[in-house]
């Protein structure tokens, strides 16, 4: 398959929880480097109007095997958030309820493109605006380096976090400290935290500590200077409990 690139380096890719909190730059699977996403969540985040990076893998798939190790270190070194969406065999191309086919379903009926993840691999940035294929099939270059400067060029100007220890705190930035695991606030995190970053351009560090609290929570408390972990923001030098009114209005000002 030959390879096609389009630019998008004025995107912003997805702030996103990485939800294993174990990702390094030593990853080289798939499964390591991304992560596999139910078809019916992903879809429902699309509905809603997030932005997302989404890869079709296939465990039938030489070109996948032949990339794969490249592509995701590269990803790895990047820190991108990937969705991926993962062929495990012939028969998820026709089951209309495995993951792929009601992925594929969604951006095809959406987005007018029949041949929408009808290849592997194929690499996608998907924003309510419409798609950009980021990456599809093998080309003569298949270098880590290469998949790094790739994804470098097409999301340079975004910040995105790998949700780890804060260390330091910026109290110009706007830092939020979430548990993706609490759907309620997760929620409220993407309904206006991320919304309105995406809107703005304007930049957020984002900590997960969902898979670190167990570890090293002391981290996050002595940075956001809370007693114990919380969800909260902190913007000039004051934490807020998130959600609430005061958050809320922190947030507000910040991206006014």
């Amino acid at each position: 398959m030959l390879l096609a690139l389009s630019s998008c380096s004025g995107s912003t890719a997805p702030y996103r929880s990485d939800l294993r909190g174990d990702m390094d730059e030593s990853a080289s699977t798939y499964f390591e480097a991304m992560v596999r996403r139910d078809g019916e969540s992903l879809v429902s985040e699309l509905q809603a109007g997030e932005s997302e990076l989404v890869f079709f893998g296939s465990a039938v798939c030489r070109h996948c095997e032949e990339i794969e190790e490249a592509l995701c270190r590269a990803i790895a070194r990047t820190g991108l958030f990937v969705s991926l969406v993962y062929i495990e065999s012939s028969l998820d191309l026709k089951d209309p309820n495995s993951d792929y086919s009601i992925v594929r379903s969604y951006l095809q009926e959406t987005y007018g493109e029949e041949d929408v993840g009808r290849f592997t691999p194929w690499l996608y940035y998907v924003a309510p605006d419409g798609i950009t294929s980021i990456l599809s099939g093998t080309g003569t270059d298949t270098s880590e380096d290469y998949y790094y400067r790739l994804l470098k060029n097409n999301f340079g100007s975004t910040d995105v976090t790998r949700f780890v220890e804060p260390s330091p705190i910026d109290d110009r930035v706007l830092s939020v400290l979430i548990d993706s695991s609490d759907q309620s606030a997760y929620a409220s995190y993407l309904a206006s935290i991320k919304k309105e970053a995406e809107r703005t351009g304007k930049a957020v560090s984002t900590y997960d500590y969902a898979a670190l609290k167990e570890e090293n929570p002391s981290a996050f408390c002595e940075d956001f200077e809370l007693e114990a972990l919380e969800n909260a923001v902190r913007v000039g030098g004051v934490t807020y409990s998130f959600p609430s009114d005061g958050a809320s209005e922190a947030i507000a000002a910040y991206f006014a």
